[in-house]
């Protein structure tokens, strides 16, 4: 799923050959920010595109909104990976740090992007191993 921008960032990030290989099941929010050849592009290959004009909530928790209502059907809860949810706008980052605490209903919930990685840790005590070898500098 792409939160409304985020297709732009997908569909740009990818080279045009693998473009069509890595497609959201859908793209949600207020639409604001998806260029229309994006649109068009996803549209013309069955992804779903949904419009949700409220304006009280941004368009990351408009996706998250989503998955809880569809999670409540499911067998089991979900495990929920935002990639791009750091970079650009502060005001952006913070909102999406908020929503580790205001969705901890899935049963993993990590923020992600190339350099940073959050969750949020249960109240009690808590081991956080570092892989160094994993870290490339």
């Amino acid at each position: 799923m792409c939160a409304d921008g985020g297709a732009n960032r997908l569909h740009d990030g990818l080279p045009a050959a693998m473009r069509s290989q890595m497609l959201p099941d859908q793209i949600r929010g207020d639409l604001d920010s998806l260029r229309p050849d994006v649109a068009e592009f996803y549209r013309g290959l069955g992804v779903r595109i949904e419009h949700e004009p409220e304006q009280d909530t941004h368009d990351f928790e408009k996706c998250l909104r989503w998955l809880k209502r569809e999670q409540e059907g499911a067998a089991r809860a979900f495990t929920v990976v935002a990639f791009g949810a750091f970079g650009g706008r502060l005001d952006h980052t913070m909102a999406n740090l908020n929503m580790l605490h205001r969705y901890s209903c899935f049963a993993s919930f990590v923020l992600l992007s190339a350099e940073s990685v959050a969750v949020l840790l249960p109240p009690g005590r808590n081991v956080v191993e570092v892989d160094t070898a994993a870290e490339d500098g």
